[in-house]
């Protein structure tokens, strides 16, 4: 899947919104999210570090942009699972 704000959609925070909603749906079934963003993409990659997630690796020519290969960089965020409102009980 790929996620992304238009340029002039910026700075209402959609990326936030899109991103609280990939945690949410993960519904306490996952212990990491993982994404790939354009090494370039300078602004995007302190977005994700804002949010939690930390540079893993560089993969050489991981994208290909209008025919040409740009190196992508690897980002995770360990999750905190939540108990579920009934723990209580166990």
């Amino acid at each position: 899947m790929t996620l992304g704000v238009l340029d002039e959609l910026r700075g209402l925070q959609i990326g936030q919104k899109l991103m609280d909603a990939v945690e949410l749906a993960s519904n306490n079934r996952v212990d990491s999210i993982e994404l790939h963003v354009v090494e370039y993409n300078h602004g995007a990659r302190r977005f994700y570090q804002r949010l939690g997630f930390i540079e893993l690796e560089t993969i050489n020519d991981h994208y290909e942009i209008y025919g040409k290969q740009y190196p992508g960089v690897l980002m995770t965020k360990k999750i905190k699972r939540k108990k579920p409102w009934w723990s209580f009980l166990f």
